[in-house]
């Protein structure tokens, strides 16, 4: 077994629209911040490719685009941070899932989606150009004070860290962290292209690693909404230093990584008709009127839910079901689950219960907005009406992977 690494910046046109708020925002100045990272591993039988980019998430198209550049016998994961202040346009949005998200994902941008590509592509080439026998440690920690559940933060989340530290044969260190979190300290006043708190965590990290990527976790209900004290980048600054100061002290012996394997499973959901546009507009009337200052946080977040709820109907793709493809990568014990959604904790908890070597990568391989608990559901959050699937189809989907972990297990 042997791993590679790189890092491309993005070539992005300004100005540029950014993706991940409903305000139309646009970038007029770039940094080269918005970044494509790629983590290879190379066995006897295939290669596989990590790939980490600082977008709001990668669609299906482009994810065809780029494996179509390689062999069948590399596989590749596609992984977004999930900023909301990265480059918009990079999705197909007519007649799919998305057709109702373009408010937030902005419309088609044919510049933008082969920036992408190419960085993509680049950095791929660049990480298998140059492997190396390496050996590994990991261990998981809980992150304290930087995320909560962003609806009901006394509630549990998923504030567990996994951190994947990889020692380079010639004295180099790699390492691969798995977060959960909506990296939204920059709030829809924001027009600057900036891959947001896990861009500051790594770059900070780059003084310890020769490469360090982040992966998202099951961040579909999960931000710094509660945590931050200001939508500013000295904000951005005090949290990625709060999060480092709880994951510096990795301890234990480097071990040969004996296998990663992937798997796959499908799955075919169902999802929710429109609701009648006249009653929605009546029910928005009766929010907005109720709305006091006093208790604005509240009555806002029931506001924006019923704005999407309203745009899923006026927007509907007409169709009734989805096929979601799940991937999986067992590294010796652990198994990684990536899924093409906004994977909500409430959910994967249920699964981690009586799994404790399943962590869940969300903004993989796709996009299909979130996945949320019959409970969201219940209590009318955002991610509950921000989504196409039917009430319930979130708990149907974790049985479904809990009984694929079973067999891969096995």
């Amino acid at each position: 077994m042997k791993i590679g690494f790189s890092e491309v910046a993005v070539e992005l046109e300004l100005p540029c629209q950014l993706a991940g708020y409903g305000t139309p925002r646009y970038a007029i100045e770039y940094d080269n911040n918005i970044l494509v990272k790629c983590l290879t591993f190379k066995n006897e039988k295939e290669t596989i490719h990590i790939l980490i980019s600082d977008i709001l998430s990668f669609d299906k198209s482009i994810c065809d685009s780029i494996s179509n550049s390689f062999g069948k016998e590399e596989q590749i994961m596609f992984c977004a941070t999930h900023t909301h202040c990265g480059p918009a346009g990079l999705w197909e949005l007519n007649g799919t899932i998305l057709s109702s998200c373009e408010f937030f994902l902005g419309s088609k941008n044919n510049k933008n989606i082969e920036a992408l590509i190419n960085a993509c592509i680049s950095s791929i080439k660049l990480s298998k150009r140059e492997l190396h026998n390496f050996s590994y440690r990991t261990q998981s920690v809980k992150i304290d004070n930087v995320a909560t559940n962003r609806n009901r933060p006394n509630e549990a989340g998923d504030d567990l860290c996994t951190i994947f530290e990889f020692k380079i044969e010639n004295n180099g260190l790699v390492c691969l962290i798995q977060y959960a979190c909506h990296p939204t300290v920059l709030n829809s006043s924001s027009n600057e292209l900036n891959p947001d708190l896990f861009g500051s965590i790594t770059s900070k990290l780059k003084n310890k690693y020769d490469w360090v990527g982040m992966v998202n976790g099951s961040a579909g209900d999960i931000s710094t909404r509660h945590t931050k004290k200001s939508s500013t980048i000295g904000e951005i600054e005090r949290l990625a230093k709060l999060f480092i100061s709880q994951i510096e002290n990795i301890q234990g012996e480097y071990k040969s990584l004996e296998r990663i394997t992937h798997f796959e499973s499908k799955i075919n959901v169902s999802l929710k008709e429109p609701r009648d546009e006249k009653l929605l507009m009546d029910e928005l009337l009766v929010l907005e009127q109720k709305y006091t200052e006093s208790n604005r946080e509240i009555d806002f977040r029931k506001i924006e839910s019923k704005k999407a709820d309203i745009n899923y109907s006026n927007h509907y793709c007409g169709l009734r079901n989805q096929e979601i493809l799940i991937n999986y990568l067992l590294f010796d014990k652990i198994c990684f689950v990536f899924m093409p959604l906004e994977l909500c904790s409430e959910l994967s908890n249920l699964v981690k219960k009586t799994n404790k070597n399943v962590r869940f990568v969300s903004y993989a391989n796709g996009y299909m907005v979130y996945l949320a608990a019959k409970k969201s559901y219940d209590l009318f959050e955002y991610e509950s009406t921000n989504t196409s699937f039917k009430y319930g189809e979130g708990e149907r989907v974790m049985d479904h992977v809990a009984e694929k972990l079973v067999s891969i297990n096995n």
